[in-house]
Order: structure tokens, then C-alpha cells, then sequence
């Protein structure tokens, strides 16, 4: 039977418009922002020595070039997407604007707070930050926890040793990628691909072959249902390429990969901490 992906397509508008407008308020809210006289913009980016409170929430929604604003617009449409549509699966769609509220509202606090010491500290250089890749990090970090809960559900997969090896296997591909290999990068990178194999080990020891051989009976495409624990790490490496890209420069900005991690992981820890609450309750 031929799917016809343009009737899925409109039935999903027709079914969600709401939901896509709250959605896509958001880039328009970045372009409105972008638009503000640069002055203006100025008061409200982070500086190294900051002197307003206020910039440590608004920095994370100005940009100053047009390429770094439409990069993550577009970064940002996907991975919303790609958590709405899980959530839709796992029929969670109340959490997906608790998710939104906490992306817009304490993730951008978190990631300034963070970043100031270690800017001040640790990496000198940044006389200013601004941008929203960390709340798109975020984003990311909560889709790839989504995409566990989904396995959770279907082959009932241990969500803390997945969630624990995903976030080992981002920082190991950085290593891996960029690092050249010293002593000290050596050690890193063997204690984190040793946290990575023995917390992977583990999420595969807890499927339940039962589910999963069900699910590959009903299935149809069965090979699909094998893949489907590999296929959180593809998306983790896919998300990889977004949050440490090859070039760490997009025209006169330059890309702050700490910012980008800790965004991830932060979004990944908060959905984790949500996710647990609200199974409580």
C-alpha cells in the first residue's frame, strides 16, 4: 500500500495547527529581536563583565548576523519538531509545553550562569556571547531523552543507563574528532569510551526480548525493529555534527561548542528530572 506523504502532511496541519503556530511564534520572536537597533542589542547580549542582571536570560535570543539567526532557525524547526512528534507518539503532548515553558524560561539562566565562571576562568577570550544555539542544544538533549522514553515504551529499555550512555558518547565523539591525542586527551577520551561500552552494555541487557519479539511479529519492517537501539545513537552523532561543527566559525561568529553541550545536557537532564517527577505523580 503506497503512503502518500503529502495527505500525512496536511492531515498532521489540519490536526496540530495550533500547536505548529505556538511552535513557530518562537523564530518569528528571533527575527523581531534581530531587527532591534544594534545599540539597543548591545544592552541586552552577555559581556564578560556584565553590569545587568537581564542579560543573562535575553543574551541567549539575540543575534547579530543574519547566517548565525537563519542556522539555528532551521536547527531549531527540526529538533522542535522531531520532540513534538515523539511526544505526540507517546501521547505527551501536555509535557511538550512544560518542555517549551522550561527550554525558554530557566534553560537560557542556566546556560549564562554556567557560562560566566567558566568564560571568566577557564576560557578567556569571549568578550561577549549571545545566541540561541544553547536553548537548540537543549532542544536536542530533550529529543534524544523523547526518543528513549519511545524505546522505553516498546522494548522497555532501562531510561537511565541509555540516558547516561548517550551523554557519554557525545563528548567521547569530540574527543575522538578534534582532540589530538596527548597523554591527558588520551585518558579522557579511554574514560569516557569505557563509560560509554559499559553504560551501553547495560541499556541493551535491559530489553525485553519478549517486546522486542513481538514487536518485530506485528512489525512490518522487522529489520527496522532491530535497529531501532542503534538508531539513538545515529541521531546522537547527527546532533554531534550540529553541535560541534567541522568549522567554528559562521561568518564573524564564532561557535561556542561548551555552550552547546552543556544546552544538551542540560535538556537532557532537565526532561530526565521532569520525566521522573511527573511518573510520580
Amino acid at each position: 500500500m503506497n503512503i502518500s506523504y503529502k495527505k500525512v502532511a496536511k492531515s498532521f496541519v489540519t490536526q496540530n495547527w495550533k500547536d505548529l503556530i505556538v511552535i513557530f511564534m518562537i523564530p518569528v520572536a528571533l527575527f523581531l529581536l534581530f531587527l532591534l537597533p544594534s545599540n539597543l542589542k548591545e544592552i541586552l547580549v552577555l559581556h564578560k563583565d556584565y553590569s545587568n542582571v537581564y542579560e543573562i536570560f535575553t543574551t541567549n535570543f539575540i543575534h547579530d548576523e543574519f547566517s548565525h539567526l537563519a542556522f539555528n532557525v532551521m536547527a531549531y524547526a527540526v529538533v522542535i519538531l522531531l520532540l513534538y512528534i515523539l511526544l505526540l507518539i507517546l501521547n505527551e503532548k501536555k509535557l511538550f509545553y512544560k518542555l517549551l515553558i522550561v527550554n525558554l524560561s530557566i534553560v537560557p539562566i542556566l546556560i549564562s550562569l554556567i557560562w560566566i565562571p567558566v568564560n571568566k576562568f577557564i576560557w578567556t577570550g569571549a568578550l561577549r556571547t549571545l545566541g540561541f544555539s544553547g536553548i537548540i542544544s537543549s532542544i536536542n538533549g530533550m529529543t534524544v531523552y523523547a526518543y528513549i522514553l519511545f524505546l522505553h515504551k516498546k522494548i522497555k529499555i532501562n531510561t537511565f543507563y541509555a540516558y547516561l550512555s548517550a551523554v557519554f558518547f557525545i563528548p567521547l565523539l569530540f574527543t575522538l574528532i578534534y582532540f589530538t591525542f596527548k597523554m591527558d586527551t588520551l585518558m579522557i577520551t579511554i574514560v569516557l569510551a569505557i563509560g560509554f561500552f559499559i553504560t551501553t552494555y547495560k541499556t541493551v541487557r535491559t530489553i525485553d526480548k519478549k517486546a522486542e519479539a513481538s514487536l518485530i511479529k506485528i512489525s512490518k519492517e522487522p529489520k527496522i525493529v532491530k535497529l531501532a537501539l542503534p538508531i539513538l545513537y545515529v541521531v546522537v552523532i547527527l546532533f554531534s555534527l550540529a553541535l560541534f561543527p567541522r568549522e567554528f566559525a559562521q561568518g564573524n561568529v564564532r561557535i561556542n561548542f561548551f555552550i552547546h553541550y552543556t544546552g544538551f545536557i542540560i535538556g537532557t537532564t532537565m526532561y530526565f528530572a521532569i520525566h521522573s517527577i511527573y511518573k510520580k505523580k
